[in-house]
């Protein structure tokens, strides 16, 4: 699987996830699992499954979802960004 594949399908997987968060949020208590959600989440890893069903080799994505208290959710891939930049946001990921 090329890395643009791997790439698109991340954005894919952070929005629907967003889009499903956001959703919920709406209608959840202050005192809930929306409390929990709200900051700044960082995607760790992306297991997408080869023709075989192991997951497939290839450059992992790097982003991150942020969830606000006003219910605002927004999707963040940096996998294009400049090592410089990637390194100001999260020095691990460098």
């Amino acid at each position: 699987m090329s890395g643009a594949r791997i790439k698109t399908i991340a954005c894919g997987v952070l929005v629907a996830m967003a889009l499903t968060l956001s959703a919920s949020a709406q209608t959840a208590r202050k005192d809930s699992a929306r409390e929990k959600l709200i900051g700044a989440w960082y995607l760790v890893r992306i297991d997408a499954p080869g023709p075989d069903g192991q997951p497939a080799p290839g450059p992992q994505p790097k982003g991150m979802l942020l969830y606000t208290r006003d219910g605002h959710v927004r999707a963040i891939d940096v996998s294009g960004l400049s090592k410089h930049a990637i390194e100001r946001i999260r020095p691990e990921w460098v």
